[in-house]
């Protein structure tokens, strides 16, 4: 939870700069992306159904990952 909200802290402070205030659910959502991508699936197999799955998750916790995931939602839009 911690790492949660950190990553939703920095994205939240970023966007309070005037010139930034449009882009604030873009920003926030890229800032716990990552943690969206590794805890979900996590909590989801590893805890529910008993699977598990934290180091085949974990990868996308890197940036370079995160940047193809990036690439990869912005061609989809």
């Amino acid at each position: 939870m911690p790492d949660l909200f950190a990553h939703f802290a920095s994205g939240y402070l970023i966007s309070r700069i005037p010139q930034l205030r449009m882009y604030t659910a873009l920003l926030v959502l890229g800032a716990i992306l990552p943690d969206l991508l590794t805890r979900v699936p996590e909590i989801v197999l590893d805890r529910i159904l008993g699977i598990n799955i934290y180091h085949a998750v974990e990868i996308f916790h890197s940036p370079a990952v995160l940047c193809l995931i990036s690439f990869a939602f912005a061609l989809m839009m």
